[in-house]
């Protein structure tokens, strides 16, 4: 097609059209710089969007995480309290006391304050469990209740029942 068209030009009409041609060239070399400049914004821009769509992901994250914990607090703290009202039932019915496994041949006044010792060491852990005490300052609670002859008594009375539960506990972990 080119040679066809060639036939009856002159040198001047090829030099005419090597310019429209060079012209092109530099329209295409433009518009490819551009190209490559969409390309590499377009690029910066979906990067910047994924790395915020990741640091709104990580604090969802902790969002959820928070959440789950506090859900988790509370139903520790539903426990303690159901456990806490079946004690106080307990101490104001005396017979009640008697279905509790460590209080069988116990006159009713070591019952009621095994019951209270029991309250008042519940009381200890959660104000540790739910943050409202520290470590430090629960183990200082703790160690002030059993300066209490009737605290330490409860404890020494009903270990057989705590360690049946944590053995229980220990060796379903150990199995897992």
């Amino acid at each position: 097609m080119v040679a066809m068209l060639g036939r009856g030009q002159d040198a001047l009409t090829w030099a005419r059209w090597g310019d429209v041609g060079d012209a092109f060239g530099v329209v295409n070399s433009v518009a490819s710089t551009m190209a490559v400049a969409a390309l590499a914004t377009t690029w910066i821009l979906q990067t910047r969007d994924l790395r915020d769509q990741r640091a709104e992901s990580a604090v969802q994250r902790t969002i959820l995480e928070r959440a789950e914990s506090a859900l988790q607090r509370s139903a520790d703290i539903d426990l303690r309290k159901l456990h806490m009202d079946l004690i106080h039932m307990a101490i104001d019915t005396p017979h009640l006391a008697r279905v509790w496994p460590h209080q069988s041949g116990v006159n009713e006044m070591t019952q009621s304050q095994h019951m209270y010792a029991n309250l008042l060491i519940q009381h200890a852990w959660l104000q540790h469990t739910t943050n409202i005490a520290s470590r430090e300052e629960m183990i200082s609670n703790v160690r002030y209740l059993f300066a209490s002859p009737a605290v330490r008594a409860f404890w020494k009375e009903t270990v057989e029942s705590r360690e049946s539960i944590y053995e229980d506990y220990s060796a379903a972990t150990l199995k897992k």
